[in-house]
Parts: C-alpha cells; structure tokens; sequence
C-alpha cells in the first residue's frame, strides 16, 4: 500500500506538470492557428475588394483582364489551401503523427490542380472573348464563323489531361505504361481520324488567315467551286452557288487549292473591244478622244484607276479599240448596270461622229456562165 501511494503521488505530479506544459503549448498553438486564420480571412478581403474595381468592366475586353478573371478563384483556394496545411503541421504538436510528408504531396497535388484550374479557365474567358468578338462583327454586317469553340474545348481537355499525368507522376505513378499505351492509341486514332484533323486544321487556318469569310463571294480555278459562303464549320464550309445549289467542300481542301475572293475585290474592270467600219475609220480619232473623256467625266467609273482607250487592231471587218476602266462599285449587279450606261454612251458617240459599228460581213461571188 505504501508503495503504490507514493507511485501515485509521483505520477500526479508528473500528470499534473505535463498537463501543464500541454496547456502553455495549447495555448501558442491557438494563437498561431488563429492568426493564420485571420491571414487567410484578411487576405481573401483584400483580393475581393481588388477585384470588385473589375466587377463593372465587361470581360475579356482585354489580356490583362482575362488573366485576372482567370486567376481569382485558384488564387483564393490557394489561400486557405495554405492556411489549411499550417493548422494541421500545428495540430500535429499534439498528435505527433508523421504527416509532414503527406502535407507536402497534398500542396504538390493541390498546386497542379489549381495550375490546372487557372489554365482551363484562361481558355474559357479567351473563348468568351472570340465569341463577344464574333457577335460584334454579326451586329456590324460583317458575319465571322469561327471554330473557336470546338478548338477552346480541345485545349481544355489537353490541359485536364496534362494536369492528371503529372498529378499520376508526382504521386510516384510510373507512367511509361500508361505513355507506351497512350502512344499506341494515339497512333491508331490518328489513322482513323486523319481526314477530321485535316478539316480541323483547315478551319482553324481560315480563321488565322481569313482568305474568306462568310457572305464572300469565292471561286476557285483549280476546281469547280464558286458561290458564296454561307457558313464555315470545324469540318465543313458551304457554299451557295449560282443556281442555289449547297456545295459542301471540306476545309482541307482549302489548303491545296487557289481561291480567288472577288468580294474583297476594290474596283471592277470594264474591258471591251468595238469594232468600226472601215469607211468612218476618219472619225476613229475623234470617237476614241470622246469616250476617253466621257469615262473620265462618269461618276461610276474610277478615274484613279488605269483608264486606257485606244485603237488595237485592224481586223478583217472592222476597226478595233479597246476599253479598259474599273469601276468603282463592286457590287455585281450594279457593275453590270454601269456597264449598260457606258456601253450605250459609246453607242451615241460613234452615232454623234457619223459612224456606225461594225458587223462581219461575206461577200459570195457568184460566176455566171452565158453559153455564146
């Protein structure tokens, strides 16, 4: 009995000393924990204020505030990730468990997810920007169909998937096999989708080089395409032709072909031969002299522009000078009424000059034989 009196007796005072050491580093601890705590809530303030200046601006007007939107989340999650990690290390001072190791690979995988995070959502506002972009040329007449959907989607799931691997290799994953068989994969699904990836880059270079957009009128010499746009896809481009017909033409063909874009032409040409008798060859001067001046004088014709009138040829049946003039309008139906009015103006100058145009002509001679 004594014994164990005097065993209690010492394990109270060693119970009551080690509570009280317990106590004192209880209470350091609650005051780092809570000022960590007030970090985080001070910190994650200070953030929502700064971008409160950026509520009443529009995004994605520019890079910078894209990049801004894109990192406001991952960086308030970072903020209580590390507030979160530093309690647990110190609530650990009364656990004594080994978590030093598990803290640190939990920050390492919360790093590339919010890496992840900052870099899908930079993607998003950059595909809100094209598509405010296009919206804007719709409202203006000036229609744009980009494929910036499909391929901001693309670059998201290249980002998701770059962001697992390295997430599988810094958990100490050997990934060889999953390459070995990723690379496998990826060349049997190259094969299969060849053609789709060539239409993709197509659509993706006319955008990037806008050889065309949607309302041009477009033709190509190589191959019998001609009409106008009227969408463009990520794997196909329409096109309405003369007679209303859809000609649907995938995008890598685009990439081997020559295309003429008449719209984007800034003057159309006039170019025409007329031909005079040989008996009013007097009055060529004179007619050549007058329509020179008339086109220089028409308000539809650009006088900017080469102008030349002047005698070509003499040919069989007639006496031949050209017209070459652009105009000023490129709008085809306009350009052939003004075709119309210059046509007609030249017929009253050669009529004015005691003229007339020619026309082919054959002379038969008939041989008569009168017996004697």
């Amino acid at each position: 009995m004594i014994k164990e009196g005097i065993c209690f007796v010492y394990m109270h005072r060693f119970i009551s000393v080690d509570f009280f050491l317990n106590n004192k580093l209880l209470l350091y601890v609650s005051m780092e924990i809570l000022l960590i705590m007030l970090f985080g809530f001070i910190a994650n303030k200070i953030i929502s204020k700064f971008y409160r200046k950026f509520e009443k601006v529009e995004r994605g007007e520019n890079i910078y505030k894209i990049v801004i939107f894109s990192i406001k989340t991952p960086l308030k999650i970072l903020i209580w990730v590390l507030v979160a990690s530093y309690i647990i290390v110190l609530a650990n001072k009364f656990l004594n468990f080994d978590i030093l190791h598990s803290i640190l690979f939990f920050r390492k995988i919360v790093f590339i997810f919010l890496f992840g995070l900052f870099a899908f959502k930079l993607i998003h506002e950059c595909e809100l920007y094209a598509q405010k972009k296009s919206s804007l040329a719709n409202k203006v007449n000036m229609p744009v169909n980009i494929p910036i959907g499909t391929f901001c989607r693309i670059l998201k799931i290249i980002v998701i998937f770059f962001a697992l691997l390295t997430s599988i290799e810094t958990s100490g994953i050997n990934i060889t096999g999953v390459l070995a068989f990723g690379s496998v994969s990826g060349i049997i699904l190259g094969f299969a989708s060849k053609d789709l990836l060539a239409n993709f880059v197509g659509a993706t270079l006319i955008y990037l080089d806008k050889p065309f957009e949607i309302g041009d009128h477009i033709r190509s010499p190589d191959k019998k395409i001609e009409g106008v746009v009227e969408s463009i896809s990520w794997r196909l481009t329409k096109i309405s032709t003369s007679d209303k017909r859809p000609l649907y033409v995938p995008n890598s063909v685009f990439n081997d072909i020559v295309i003429e874009n008449t719209s984007k032409m800034s003057h159309m040409r006039i170019k025409e031969i007329i031909g005079i008798r040989y008996c009013d060859i007097a009055a060529v001067t004179k007619i050549i002299d007058d329509v020179k001046n008339m086109l220089l004088k028409h308000e539809k014709i650009a006088s900017d522009q080469t102008l030349i009138v002047n005698l070509t040829q003499f040919n069989q049946s007639s006496v031949d000078f050209m017209i070459y003039a652009f105009t000023k309008t490129t709008d085809s139906i306009e350009y052939q009424e003004v075709k119309q009015d210059v046509l007609l103006k030249i017929n009253k100058i050669i009529g004015k000059n005691n003229a007339e145009m020619a026309f082919s002509t054959k002379t038969t001679c008939i041989q008569c034989s009168v017996p004697l």
